[in-house]
């Protein structure tokens, strides 16, 4: 026997990059904006920015690398309670 819906709840998701979709946004940001997938270098042991000038000219490239790390909640999906106990997105 098939299982059938029972209820279909509405779940808010949470979005958020993990280890190298994060490192491939960053670069991709990177080329975006100063045409350099690595926009920082090593210098005395410390890793510092390439660019310090536009970083500093530009705040919204600065943005754009914090807000890739958050978390992004706020939609839904419709997720589906079967008679097995199995959940599963609404088609």
């Amino acid at each position: 026997m098939q299982p059938i819906v029972l209820h279909t709840f509405k779940m808010p998701i949470t979005i958020r990059l993990e280890g190298s979709q994060r490192d491939k946004a960053l670069k991709l940001l990177n080329l975006h904006y100063v045409q350099d997938e690595q926009c920082n270098k090593y210098e005395d042991g410390k890793i510092v920015p390439k660019y310090p000038e536009f970083e500093k000219d530009h705040p919204e490239f600065a943005e754009s690398h914090a807000a890739v790390r958050r978390s992004t909640i706020g939609y839904t999906v419709d997720v589906e309670l079967l008679s097995d106990g199995t959940l599963r997105l609404k088609k």
